[in-house]
């Protein structure tokens, strides 16, 4: 029918009656779209494909841990064809690729907001990260963006790993917001356990029973106002280096709730439990320094509360039982 008059091109979208079709006369400029049976017997033409890779974008990072963040995206354009893969890929350079380490959501056919949770992270450490979504076509990026992780319990503090002080070296360790000293502090020149310790100009300490080489392992003991030399301030220098403090009691509690959830009362009765698990997880583990069993002993913290007893008029008490740790508050 029409033929050498008309010409009849089929599109692949679907009409009411069949397919929507294109129609060119010999006696018209302009063409005619139409609606018809699909049994017609039309021509075809063949369109190249053009590349249509997926849109994709990313939100800055959220939850951030010192071994984890969640990072959302979103598929604006899933392109071409089907997605079929996308989340996230990062990396600790600029410009992470799928080479690198990601995160696979598999497949979509939507567009949307997704969220990928980041695992495995090192501390500290300063990321970058790219949505990607993967179709026929091929990958594509958003643009990146970085986060960095929190310092993990253990790590030691930033730009202070260790300190001199008197002649010996300590290590430190972050813990949530605050920085510590790693080992029980061991300053000062050592006196009888029969002799009070006075304000002298000398910082004096105990050794557990006199023995100079338990102040080595389990640090030195000292009479409250020593320590604070001689201060009623809380949160005074004391014995402490320059630029470190002795803890206040809330210091000590903000620690212990850091470490253990269960640890809401800062104010309980004297020689009451705090919380359920705050010491396990200060303690170092085994039974080489404290006695068997050392309970619920991880040290997870990393800071290495050591057993060193008490003194009182040469009476020395709890080695390897017990660690006792002053704070700044009367």
């Amino acid at each position: 029918e029409n033929f050498g008059s008309n010409a009849y091109y089929w599109t692949s979208t679907a009409g009411t009656l069949g397919a929507w079709s294109r129609e060119l006369k010999t006696s018209e400029n302009n063409s005619a779209r139409n609606d018809i049976s699909k049994n017609y017997g039309l021509s075809v033409r063949c369109l190249k494909n053009i590349k249509i890779l997926p849109t994709v974008t990313t939100d800055s990072a959220s939850n951030i841990t010192s071994s984890s963040a969640d990072v959302v995206g979103e598929i604006i354009d899933i392109g071409w064809s089907t997605v079929t893969q996308y989340g996230h890929c990062w990396s600790t350079s600029p410009e992470p690729t799928i080479d690198d380490d990601l995160f696979n959501l598999g497949t979509s056919d939507t567009t949307g907001i997704f969220i990928s949770n980041l695992h495995n992270l090192a501390s500290f450490t300063t990321y970058y990260v790219k949505a990607y979504a993967i179709n026929s076509e091929g990958v594509s990026y958003s643009a990146d963006t970085t986060f960095t992780t929190a310092i993990g319990n253990g790590a030691p503090c930033p730009g202070a790993a260790t300190i001199t002080y008197g002649g010996q070296l300590y290590n430190t360790v972050q813990i949530g917001d605050q920085c510590w000293l790693r080992e029980n502090l061991n300053i000062g020149t050592m006196i009888n356990g029969s002799t009070n310790q006075s304000s002298n100009a000398t910082i004096e300490k105990y050794c557990y029973n006199n023995t100079a080489s338990n102040c080595d392992t389990y640090g030195g003991l000292y009479q409250w106002n020593e320590m604070m030399q001689y201060s009623t301030t809380e949160g005074a220098q004391g014995i402490c280096p320059d630029g470190w403090h002795i803890p206040t009691d809330v210091e000590w509690c903000l620690l212990q709730q850091y470490l253990d959830e269960s640890a809401t009362d800062c104010d309980p009765p004297v020689d009451w439990p705090v919380g359920i698990d705050a010491a396990g997880h200060i303690k170092m583990m085994g039974s080489t320094y404290w006695t068997f069993p050392n309970m619920a002993a991880t040290n997870s913290s990393g800071f290495t509360a050591m057993p060193g007893g008490k003194v009182s008029s040469n009476t020395f008490d709890a080695f390897n039982l017990r660690g006792y740790f002053w704070t700044s508050t009367e």
